[in-house]
C-alpha cells in the first residue's frame, strides 16, 4: 500500500469518526511515517513555501510575502504558535506562527493565514508570510516550536546554451562535432 492510499484510508476513517480532518489526517500521519525534522523554505521570488519532513518535500504552497525588502532573508525559528480568534475580521486568518526576527518598525514577522485569498501569490504584505487558511492550518499542525524557517530570494534562471554548466556545453559540443 503506498503512502497516498494509506493517507486517504486514514482520512476516510477519521472523517467517518467525526474528527476534524485538517488537524489530524494530514499532520499526524506524516509525523508517524517520517519521524523527521520539519523545515520550511519560503522563496520570496516565486512566492512559494515548501515544507520538508526528514529532508523530503512534503508539500508546496503559494504564499504572499512582503513588498520590497519588508520580508527579511535568512534562517529563523518558529518561536510562538497561536490559534487566532475567529471573532471579528482579523488580518491573521486562523493561525499565527511567530519567527525570531523583527521587521520594519519592530513589527513581529511570522507565518499566518489570511481572510483575503485573492492576495496570495503576490508580494503585498508588510513582511509576514501569508497563506490560505486551509494551508496554514495544515502547516501549523505539523510544525513544532523551534522549526527552522529559511526565507530566501532565488530567481529561477531559464536554461539556455549559454547558461548550461560548462561540462554540459562541452559534452553537447563533442556530440555535435562527430
Amino acid at each position: 500500500m503506498n503512502k497516498r492510499h494509506l493517507l486517504r484510508t486514514i482520512a476516510l476513517v477519521i472523517t467517518l469518526s467525526g474528527t476534524l480532518w485538517c488537524d489530524v489526517t494530514w499532520a499526524a500521519p506524516m509525523r508517524a511515517f517520517h519521524h523527521g525534522k520539519v523545515t520550511i523554505v519560503v522563496n520570496k521570488a516565486s512566492n512559494t513555501m515548501k515544507v520538508f519532513v526528514g529532508g523530503q518535500r512534503l508539500r508546496r504552497f503559494r504564499v504572499t510575502t512582503g513588498f520590497g525588502r519588508s520580508t527579511p532573508e535568512g534562517r529563523f525559528k518558529v518561536i510562538e504558535k497561536s490559534v487566532v480568534s475567529r471573532n471579528g475580521n482579523n488580518q491573521f486568518g486562523t493561525r499565527w506562527m511567530a519567527l525570531n526576527v523583527r521587521g520594519h518598525h519592530g513589527r513581529r514577522i511570522g507565518i499566518h493565514g489570511t481572510n483575503e485569498p485573492r492576495t496570495i501569490g503576490r508580494p503585498l504584505s508588510k513582511g509576514c508570510v501569508r497563506m490560505l487558511n486551509a494551508g496554514v492550518n495544515r502547516v501549523y499542525a505539523l510544525v513544532p516550536l523551534g522549526t527552522t524557517v529559511l526565507l530566501v530570494n532565488i530567481r529561477a534562471t531559464p536554461v539556455t546554451s549559454s547558461t548550461r554548466p560548462v561540462a554540459l556545453r562541452t559534452a553537447a559540443n563533442a556530440t555535435h562535432s562527430n
